[in-house]
């Protein structure tokens, strides 16, 4: 016990010096990392550009739709409601391309898995509306969202103390318990259930509806496939331990840093869910402007173009690295991912 204790001691000290010893290494490897970043546009810098031009044109067009929006003599709040969402794919994608930028594409696709939900949303909430001509859906969503924050102050609640904070009071629990319980009255009893119950029973849904019900709805349970990869790696399930591993030279190494590789994906699923959020935007409530006509036309030119340069990207690098391999292997060497240059085995 005296040498667990004198370790806790050395631990608590050192903890608290740390941060001022290990200045100077800390930025090293930020400085290792900037590099890094100059490196990768080497072979994505085209691509990357793409994207950011794509991204740049959706928003001031987003903004341009918006400002007229305000001027309507009619404002829609299903049209809100979507600007919300294309509002939030832009910062996404904006994310994403920051991270591929940066060499982390394995945290970009996990950020499009949130994307997709956002188009599957978005999709649906403009479908409803174009079947049924009425914005009750616009209202059942923002309703939910209240049922779901008595959801999340219920919790809250129940962990607290343990966390260290001050529960909510009484009369708040009380405004957030009697705001769910008369939206559950407007809509039905399960309405403050399930995670997608302000959707249910409209234009043909399920009473129950579930998130694969509303992709086919959307007509985007195509991207099931690329929703359940991006879906491992946010829920750390078994899966995500191999698709967290990389092989180079023989040798499989599990990544904690910058890669170069893996950038095509996220790119391709981010810039097809941000097109869909503003698509689903422009063509939902009011009639499209020739000007959304033709944005419309300009992304989804760009967002093929941008899907292009990151596979020639792709196939670059791949290229570069079998180019390398097979010099090496002339000398009697491979490039191993730890240990560089080493004989062939």
């Amino acid at each position: 016990m005296a040498v667990v204790h004198a370790l806790r001691k050395e631990g608590v000290a050192y903890g608290s010096t740390v941060v001022a010893e290990e200045g100077p290494a800390l930025a090293d490897a930020a400085s290792e990392r900037l590099a890094f970043r100059h490196r990768l546009r080497a072979h994505w810098g085209q691509a990357l550009d793409t994207l950011e031009i794509l991204i740049e044109i959706v928003e001031d067009a987003s903004r341009h739709f918006e400002k007229r929006a305000r001027m309507s003599s009619d404002p829609s709040l299903v049209s809100e409601i979507l600007g919300q969402f294309t509002a939030n794919a832009i910062r996404l994608a904006r994310e994403i391309h920051e991270l591929l930028s940066a060499g982390y594409p394995l945290g970009a696709l996990s950020l499009t898995r949130t994307m997709h939900e956002i188009a599957v949303r978005a999709g649906t909430i403009s479908k409803i509306y174009e079947e049924t001509g009425s914005e009750v859906v616009a209202e059942r969503y923002l309703a939910h969202g209240e049922c779901l924050a008595y959801v999340d102050a219920l919790t809250f609640q129940k962990n607290a103390a343990t966390l260290g904070y001050d529960p909510l009071s009484d009369e708040q629990m009380r405004e957030l318990r009697e705001s769910s319980d008369a939206h559950s009255l407007t809509y039905g009893k399960g309405f403050s259930q399930g995670p997608y119950a302000w959707a249910a029973s409209l234009a043909g849904l399920p009473r129950q509806p579930k998130f694969v019900d509303l992709e086919k709805f959307a007509g985007l349970d195509h991207e099931r496939g690329y929703y359940k990869w991006s879906s491992h790696l946010i829920h750390a399930d078994a899966r995500a331990i191999r698709l967290n591993q990389l092989e180079r030279g023989g040798r499989f190494v599990v990544l904690t840093g910058q890669t170069n590789i893996m950038l095509a994906d996220p790119a391709e699923f981010a810039a097809s869910n941000l097109h869909r959020c503003y698509v689903s935007l422009t063509s939902s409530v009011m009639p499209m402007a020739a000007f959304d006509v033709f944005i419309c036309s300009v992304v989804e030119t760009l967002r093929k173009a941008s899907a292009e340069a990151f596979v020639e990207a792709e196939e670059r690098v791949l290229s570069a690295e079998l180019e390398l391999q097979a010099e090496l292997a002339k000398m009697g060497l491979r490039f191993d991912p730890i240990d560089g240059e080493v004989p062939l085995d």
